[in-house]
């Protein structure tokens, strides 16, 4: 049967509603009755849905077959079909925006996963980075759209006839992905322990957030900066030419050709322009605080507060020598400047022994070894040499299977071609009638040859003896007579000392009056690789 003219246009009024998601529940109960009662408006509704599919082509691509075309030719009117696909084009415009707008989504939600390991660069000027504003006018739009493609979707089953096929949409194909880029390579590492899975071999390291739980490693992005990194750290590798610190402390030596590289901790943003400075970052367990700690070894660094990840303010200078820190939210304030902030050279940190409480480790070779003349609480230890090539056999008065004061002084030899790094081992009692010391030194590597007899120290100050120390000799007080040797006591049992059955850890057991005990070791030496810095080959 036919339907009434005023129901067939009362489906169209209600089809036009619902497409623009204006339709409430009477209106949706009203189109669910009429479409129940009749077939024909059944069958009208269905190519509706089909006219709001191809309204993009105009209304001269309607089939004539269709029952809507019979419905055109009789009981529809033509301007009624025209107001109706004016607002069916409006919705396939507004369902290309949908389209659009879920490749978008698709996109942005595959670059957020990307992003959250790889922070986008910051901008390198003073106005903090670029914000991407998104209209609210385009994001009602895009909602509107969503309810207008469910609507759409929208059919009734058919009684006597085959159901019209259902309108497949095809989603978009995700854009694909590129996984992070290697953005540095690894020039070196020393006792490195991660909290991630990372290859400990690897040479090659992506953008991406990475925690070094204890030792160093010292790396080049690809822009040439230089970073060495000690642990504990939590820092992520962002691009080609900057890096971002959440805990931790580096060293960072940038060339002219990175000029630009820029460090980002949760409080400040620090730019190079072409130098040596060293970063501390800390963050307050609980309360949220932060600071960041800047110095200057060479050159100039430039460096804002930061507050919720803009930079706020303007940028401060800083020269050679300089320090400043950066508390959250507060501006920079100066400080004084610490040099032994920061290990600066990895291949020093490498030759550098781990010492037990009674022992401390000196950073310099002191001018004069007595120091500054007085007491010592500790024995102090230093690097005297590094990769010394022995070109001959060289006597030593214990190593490894022997122990002090048994072995005979200048009784054991180290072989010629070996190369050595040499310590030096000072405990001054000036000051003081008695001074005992008990302490073990690991020096991670096989130790070769001990050196304890002051005769024998002696005989080998010309070959490793630092030319800019000044050592005791064996009467060096001014007016005394005395002739007491300044290596272990070899008269009694004060003194003590043996190497411990892995080879590398030297005991000490000594005492001293008066005067000075001294040692020399001599150890494995550690391979000088080109890109190390530290004692050149001699």
């Amino acid at each position: 049967m036919t339907p009434e003219p005023s129901k067939v246009r009362r489906v169209i009024d209600l089809f036009v509603q619902i497409q623009l998601g204006t339709a409430g529940d009477q209106e949706l109960a009203e189109i669910d009755e009429l479409l129940r009662a009749s077939e024909a408006l059944r069958v009208l509704y269905l190519d509706l849905i089909h006219v709001a599919s191809i309204a993009g082509d105009g209304i001269d691509r309607l089939d004539e077959s269709t029952e809507l075309g019979r419905l055109q030719q009789t009981e529809i009117d033509r301007e009624v079909l025209a107001e109706l696909l004016e607002e069916a084009l409006r919705n396939r415009r507004l369902s290309d925006i949908r389209d659009k707008a879920r490749s978008q989504l698709l996109a942005d939600r595959a670059l957020a996963r990307v992003q959250a390991a790889v922070p986008a660069e910051p901008e390198r000027d003073d106005n903090g980075p670029r914000v991407l504003v998104i209209p609210r006018s385009l994001v009602y739009g895009l909602a509107a759209a969503s309810i207008l493609l469910i609507c759409s979707l929208f059919f009734l089953s058919r009684t006597d006839e085959p159901d019209a096929p259902d309108i497949v949409e095809q989603p978009a194909p995700a854009p694909v992905v590129q996984p992070p880029a290697v953005v540095a390579e690894v020039l070196d590492r020393y006792n490195d322990r991660w909290g991630v899975s990372i290859n400990k071999y690897a040479t090659s390291l992506l953008a991406g957030d990475y925690r070094l739980e204890a030792g160093f490693v010292r790396v080049r992005l690809n822009d040439g900066a230089e970073v060495l990194i000690q642990g504990p750290a939590h820092f992520q590798l962002q691009t080609n030419n900057s890096i971002g610190l959440d805990t931790g402390k580096l060293v960072a030596e940038v060339p002219p050709s990175a000029t630009g590289f820029t460090i980002n901790t949760p409080d400040a943003r620090i730019v190079d322009i072409g130098t040596e400075f060293g970063v501390t970052a800390e963050r307050e367990t609980g309360r949220g605080s932060a600071s960041t700690r800047l110095q200057v070894y060479q050159g100039e660094v430039r460096a804002a507060a930061k507050t919720n990840g803009a930079v706020v303010g303007e940028f401060m200078p800083l020269f050679e020598e300089q320090a400043i820190e950066i508390d959250s939210g507060k501006p920079p304030r100066r400080i004084e400047f610490n040099p032994d902030l920061h290990e600066r050279d990895l291949y020093q940190v490498k030759l550098r022994p781990t010492l037990s409480q009674s022992a401390v480790w000196l950073r310099e070779r002191p001018a004069n070894i007595r120091l500054d003349g007085s007491p010592a609480d500790h024995l102090q230890v230093f690097i005297e040499r590094s990769n010394v090539l022995l070109k001959e056999d060289l006597p030593v008065d214990f190593n490894r299977q022997q122990s002090w004061p048994h072995s005979g002084t200048g009784k054991y030899q180290v072989r010629s071609g070996q190369r050595v790094d040499v310590y030096y081992l000072n405990l001054d009692s000036f000051g003081k009638s008695r001074l005992d010391i008990r302490t073990t030194i690991d020096f991670g590597r096989p130790i070769l040859g001990v050196i304890a007899a002051g005769e024998t120290l002696e005989q080998t100050d010309p070959l490793f003896a630092s030319p800019d120390t000044k050592y005791p000799t064996s009467s060096y007080r001014e007016g005394s007579n005395d002739s007491l040797p300044r290596g272990l006591d070899v008269l009694n049992d004060d003194d003590w000392a043996w190497v411990e059955r892995d080879g590398q850890t030297l005991r000490l057991d000594i005492g001293t009056e008066h005067y000075v005990d001294q040692v020399r070791v001599l150890v494995e030496a550690i391979p000088v690789k080109a890109e190390d810095r530290g004692p050149k080959p001699e």
